[in-house]
């Protein structure tokens, strides 16, 4: 006899509404940690790079392990040395030469050991490697010559300089000449004990700082795109400064000379005596703080976008002082890593009211959220669950008391994933996908209308209505009355419905739709994947596109990828490539503006009270300027911010399996 075990599927819908305060007041106690802590943006990921200047290209350290040398020194000798044209001489580690080095044109001298030889001359290159340190009694470096150092070391004398000096280590002096045919290049840090004297060209990429006084002479330059710091600054040349440039005590501008600031540069200083320019340049606005005078002579500009911070008002001695577009204190930048924060963050004060843990079904799965909307003291949150099977819950919070949100109301099933929700007066819409087996439907993707009772949820089953596609992304109730459903990637479609009683009123075959979103009488609707394209709809013309707009490949392409329609410009998630903003009367496909911190996919986003909050992924929440695209700051934690909701500066973040973060911004 043969016996055969086995099981039957169970095709039974078991659904469940949540309405007990007892069992509601236990949901609270294991899921919502309360917190009601200020929290402040974090601008660590904004740092700016180093790039080299024009024209100009680094010498590397070299791999002495790797190297094949002409000539390897082998003794300590203070006799003089010539390096040869083609030739590449090593002087090891551990050992001190002495003597005077001519390094010719062509010839190259490794220095990983001590080059102490009272002077260096040539036209060819000394490489100072990170072991390599120099001592010498006199630092001349001669026209042609060109030193460069990846070393830490220390000089107590002038340095003279007609040759190039290229720096990535940390070096300092007494003082620094350079001459007319000098040419400084530094990425790392270089510190003088007293004055520099420029006649030459200076490129300050690093941390260049001076305890004495810098004379900028006629005809000499400075491009500060770092950190350059000095007591006193008196400048007959041109400076042209990224970067952060601080003169502790006066910086004088004479006659003929210019001081050109680029966007989001700093300049602090204790006094300004102008008698010269100070010009903005095209692009955002450059910082100028003075902390104790100003004074100008008649001739003296300040043109182009420059805003002063000064407690005092500007005496102007002549009445041309002060272009147009001159602010005071009206701009704020955020820090970066050589510039600090300019002006007072307007967005940086938040507050993290909470933190929700995900709910766990009765089967033991743990739900990830999938979409937020906000209605007057009320709250809504959808989850669906990963995987093959299905399950779901729409959630209701009571949010009157902005530190403490309650869950007053929720619906459970076993039947449907939730991936969208909205919510608009008495009703709430959401979609997702359904058990076909349960529900004896060919094709899983649906939608349910719930009538709301005083914005919490009935205790009455809805009803489901079947969509032609395998899951429905997104639903959103438009001003002509009618929904607009996006369904998926398998048998993707837009699709217009009755908010009342659900009947398809329309369809388009859509690829891999995402998502639908309007402002006023306009639609858009977008696909992701391969397709990238954005449909820009008259509520008027059905789905008959007005235009379409390319946006690109969306990956991944099983991403959330949200479009937000605001003031007629769509914001577009596109995943790895950031969030794009397109002018929905324009076909073309060009972004005006976009954002990539490339931390994670750009899942979601927002726009509320002039803010942008970006939601991407495993790089937190950014928040944005909606005018400026200014980059306020990043708020990040240990997980995935998927969905982003901002009404009435209440924020709600959902990071799938990892719940909820609530948080409410202090400073409207």
């Amino acid at each position: 006899m043969l016996l055969l075990a086995g099981c039957v599927k169970d095709n039974s819908i078991k659904t469940d509404f949540t309405a007990s305060a007892e069992q509601i007041s236990k949901e609270n106690t294991d899921r919502i940690t309360y917190i009601n802590e200020r929290i402040s943006l974090s601008e660590s990921g904004l740092l700016k790079s180093a790039e080299s200047p024009e024209n100009y290209s680094y010498t590397s350290a070299v791999d002495i392990y790797n190297t094949v040398f002409d000539k390897i020194i082998i003794q300590a000798s203070n006799a003089a040395y010539t390096v040869y044209s083609g030739q590449t001489v090593l002087l090891p580690k551990g050992l001190t030469y002495s003597g005077n080095i001519t390094v010719n044109d062509g010839g190259r001298l490794v220095v990983a050991g001590n080059l102490a030889g009272t002077a260096v001359s040539g036209a060819g290159t000394i490489v100072i490697n990170p072991t390599g340190v120099f001592t010498g009694k006199y630092v001349n470096i001669n026209p042609g010559l060109k030193l460069v150092n990846y070393g830490e070391w220390n000089v107590d004398r002038n340095i003279n300089l007609d040759g190039i000096l290229e720096n990535h280590g940390i070096i300092s002096f007494d003082t620094m000449n350079n001459n007319s045919s000098a040419h400084v290049v530094n990425t790392g840090k270089i510190s003088l004990s007293g004055d520099l004297n420029n006649n030459g060209l200076i490129d300050n990429m690093g941390t260049f700082i001076t305890a004495g006084t810098f004379n900028l002479n006629s005809g000499a330059n400075l491009n500060n795109a770092c950190h350059f710091e000095a007591a006193r600054m008196q400048s007959n040349g041109l400076t042209y400064s990224t970067g952060f440039l601080k003169i502790d005590d006066q910086l004088t501008v004479n006659g003929g000379s210019i001081l050109m600031l680029g966007s989001h540069s700093v300049t602090d200083a204790g006094t300004i005596s102008l008698n010269g320019k100070i010009d903005g340049t095209s692009g955002n606005y450059a910082g100028i703080v003075i902390r104790n005078s100003f004074q100008s002579n008649r001739g003296a500009r300040i043109t182009g976008k420059i805003d002063i911070r000064y407690d005092t008002d500007i005496t102007r001695s002549d009445p041309d002082l002060l272009g147009s577009r001159v602010t005071f204190k009206s701009v704020y930048f955020p820090a970066t890593g050589c510039v600090p924060q300019y002006g007072t963050n307007p967005a940086n004060s938040f507050t993290l009211v909470a933190n929700v843990k995900a709910p766990i079904d009765s089967r033991g799965n743990t739900l990830s959220a999938t979409s937020v909307d906000i209605q007057g003291d009320f709250a809504y949150v959808s989850y669906h669950l990963h995987g093959a099977e299905f399950g779901g819950l729409i959630e209701v919070y009571d949010i009157t008391d902005p530190s403490a949100p309650t869950i007053v109301s929720q619906y459970w099933t076993e039947n449907v994933d939730f991936n969208h929700l909205e919510v608009d007066g008495n009703k709430l819409y959401a979609t997702g996908g359904q058990d076909p087996d349960k529900a004896h439907v060919a094709t899983a993707a649906t939608f349910t209308i719930i009538d709301l009772k005083n914005g919490e949820l009935p205790n009455s089953l809805p009803t489901f209505y079947t969509l032609p596609s395998y899951s429905g992304d997104c639903v959103h109730l438009a001003g002509n009355g009618n929904l607009y459903l996006a369904t998926g990637n398998t048998g993707g479609q837009f699709i217009t419905a009755n908010a009342d009683n659900g009947s398809i009123i329309n369809t388009r075959d859509a690829l891999t739709a995402k998502y639908f979103d309007s402002d006023g009488n306009t639609i858009v609707g977008l696909q992701g994947g391969s397709v990238g394209l954005l449909s820009v709809f008259n509520e008027n013309d059905g789905l008959n596109p007005v235009r379409t707009i390319p946006v690109g490949e969306i990956k991944p392409e099983n991403g959330k990828s949200v479009v937000r329609l605001k003031d007629g410009f769509a914001y577009v998630c596109e995943g790895s490539s950031g969030l794009m903003v397109y002018d929905v009367s324009d076909g073309s496909g060009t972004a005006i503006k976009s954002f990539n911190p490339q931390d994670g996919d750009t899942n979601g986003v927002d726009v509320d009270h002039g803010l942008i909050y970006v939601a991407n992924g495993a790089g937190g929440v950014y928040v944005l300027d909606k005018n400026t695209f200014k980059v306020y700051g990043n708020y990040n934690y240990d997980g995935s911010a998927n969905f982003v909701r901002a009404v009435d500066d209440y924020i709600f973040v959902a990071n799938g399996a990892g719940g909820l973060k609530i948080l409410t911004r202090d400073n409207p």
